[in-house]
């Protein structure tokens, strides 16, 4: 039997079993059809719960997933996002935001999940802490994950002229616009141009994003 768990960041007292804040947190969220709850247990560093409409958003049921590790999930979330995924997540077991008056979400992380049959879906993945009744570190992390609106497939439409894919290749391989130019044999004023309408293409707002959606676009 699990210890009586509080959870942080919401005003609940701290003397009811694992299940009533499942329900608790459920009903707080107002779950659509597109958000699963979860708790990640971070003693076993292993998945114990999800809610059945994790199968909405990654065509896996929930025993599936349920009992899998860190290693399991890398599997899952995009490579381009998986460290940033662990450096925020870390970042925020370890941070001191522990306000118990706070009633907000602690961390809110994007990400993009490998779906069961139809591939990369842009999620959002929000969490709390939940804490122990000791009130010591975080044993348990406890969220959900809600599939975004607007998911990872919003730039399989997107269409670049081949000279832009060059551009593009060589901007990934690290170069200047004044390196790509020499290259290419074109001027550089026109590199910046192709660089500015790939950002426009792709909804980026700097180069390592550019970068970031190419990818998930499969362009690199």
């Amino acid at each position: 039997m699990e210890k009586d768990l509080a959870i942080s960041y919401l005003d609940f007292s701290s003397n009811k079993s694992e299940k009533y804040y499942i329900n608790k947190v459920r009903d707080l969220l107002y779950q659509t059809s597109n958000s699963s709850l979860f708790i990640y247990d971070l003693s076993s560093k292993k998945c114990t719960y999800f809610s059945p409409h994790i199968w909405k958003i990654t065509g896996y049921l929930p025993h599936e997933l349920i009992g899998k590790g860190i290693g399991h999930f890398q599997t899952l979330i995009h490579p381009i996002d998986f460290s940033k995924f662990i450096c925020d997540t870390v970042s925020f077991i370890q941070s001191d935001q522990c306000d118990e008056n706070s009633c907000k979400l602690v961390k809110t992380i994007w990400c993009k999940l490998k779906h069961k049959s139809v591939g990369w879906v842009q999620t959002k993945i929000s969490v709390f802490s939940l804490l122990s009744t000791q009130k010591t570190a975080p044993n348990k992390l406890i969220g959900y994950i809600q599939k975004a609106k607007n998911d990872c497939n919003s730039f399989s439409s997107v269409k670049i002229t081949p000279r832009e894919k060059q551009v593009l290749h060589l901007i990934a391989g690290g170069n200047s616009a004044k390196i790509i130019g020499l290259k290419l044999n074109i001027g550089e004023n026109t590199v910046i141009t192709h660089r500015k309408n790939l950002k426009e293409k792709l909804k980026a707002k700097n180069t390592a994003e550019l970068i970031q959606n190419a990818t998930h676009a499969q362009l690199l």
